[in-house]
């Protein structure tokens, strides 16, 4: 359920999302984007928006402005992350934004607990086909196409 979001409070922030960018990546993209280094890069795949604060705060003349003539690998993402960054609540991305790559470099990680599907079927609750392979493509790679599956098992 979508429901505890609802509840949650943006603590001042315009945006809630999460990241998919670890520690290494993460100093790669504040450098090309000219951001600090605690500002984090924003997957724009699954967000919740703080329409009061953005209705006041945000400008498209400075997106515009920001954006013009420079070379964006993702430009949803390198905008965002460069203009409002530090103003994004993170969320939990096993939770809310989860991908099987996110799956694989949690559970390759000897200092954390390795999730299963069981885990993710009682906790998370968006899961995000992100790339180019898709569950519906039939070229996808990864575990995670189980959900689809099971929501949609015709295809």
């Amino acid at each position: 359920s979508l429901a505890p979001l609802e509840q949650e409070d943006f603590d001042g922030s315009y945006f809630m999302a999460c990241t998919h960018i670890r520690k290494f990546l993460s100093r790669i993209n504040q450098a090309r984007l000219g951001v600090g280094k605690d500002v984090p890069y924003i997957n724009t795949g699954v967000m919740v928006y703080n329409l009061p604060a953005l209705r006041q705060h945000l400008r498209l003349e400075d997106v515009r402005s920001w954006a013009d003539g420079r070379p964006l690998f993702l430009p949803d993402q390198d905008i965002l992350t460069a203009l409002y960054g530090d103003k994004v609540k993170l969320l939990d991305d096993l939770v809310y934004n989860l991908s099987d790559r996110i799956l694989a470099l949690h559970n390759a990680d000897p200092r954390r607990t390795p999730i299963d599907l069981d885990w993710v079927r009682q906790n998370t609750v968006v899961i995000h086909y992100c790339g180019k392979m898709k569950p519906w493509s039939g070229d996808y790679i990864g575990v995670l196409d189980v959900f689809y599956h099971e929501l949609f098992p015709e295809e």
